[in-house]
């Protein structure tokens, strides 16, 4: 959520510059104050802010307001003008995926699979059946839709194993009106999870059974 950088006193940017290790003009100046998820804290009044979106302000006079402030250097600490420019969400997206920087597999703290367990779960789905998703999903305590991302290619799409089983599977099929009149009577006794089963059941998305049930698509078909 936005929210606007007050009107510091003298007092808080003497305070503000003096956490900052100011080097020479070409080099990074590392935030030695308080910090959290790698990126510097600075408090006005009752509400901290980030030192790198303050830096930017006193050197510039402009409030970033919705923009995020990019750092050219790739050092989230630092707070030297030079290294600050201003870029919406996407742009800061763009520059971390080109620099690398983005958390990928068991290196995202939300990650319980390693890379050996998706390389082996990748070459088990080369001979994908029915079913097989959540039998996976059980051998390896996580999750069918954790096993499906694999996949798809939507999770580990930078293993090669995975690049290889989600190519095979570019898109899925077309649903047949037959299989669309059954999914449409399966639907008339909707339950919790029912959207999942079917989806596996006739190797189509989530999204597609939503959209069937909610008259989106194939509301030509009556049942």
């Amino acid at each position: 959520m936005y929210r606007e950088i007050p009107t510091r006193t003298i007092e808080a940017r003497t305070r503000f510059w003096a956490k900052i290790d100011k080097r020479s003009p070409d080099d990074c100046w590392p935030w030695t104050g308080c910090r959290r998820d790698g990126y510097g804290l600075f408090l006005l009044g009752r509400t901290t802010y980030s030192a790198h979106r303050i830096a930017f302000l006193e050197s510039t006079g402009i409030q970033p307001q919705h923009l995020c402030v990019c750092h050219t250097c790739d050092m989230p600490l630092c707070c030297n003008p030079k290294h600050l420019f201003l870029g919406t969400n996407a742009d800061n997206m763009r520059d971390r995926n080109k620099k690398g920087r983005q958390a990928k597999g068991e290196k995202l703290h939300t990650a319980r699979l390693t890379e050996e367990n998706v390389i082996k779960i990748s070459q088990a789905q080369k001979a994908y059946f029915h079913g097989q998703d959540v039998a996976l999903a059980g051998e390896y305590g996580v999750a069918s839709n954790a096993i499906r991302a694999i996949r798809t290619g939507e999770h580990w799409a930078h293993l090669e194993s995975v690049k290889a089983v989600s190519s095979m599977r570019v898109s899925k099929p077309q649903l047949t009106e037959q299989q669309v009149v059954k999914i449409k009577n399966d639907l008339k006794t909707f339950r919790r999870g029912q959207g999942k089963i079917l989806a596996e059941k006739y190797n189509t998305t989530l999204k597609a059974i939503y959209r069937i049930r909610q008259g989106v698509t194939w509301s030509h078909i009556h049942v």
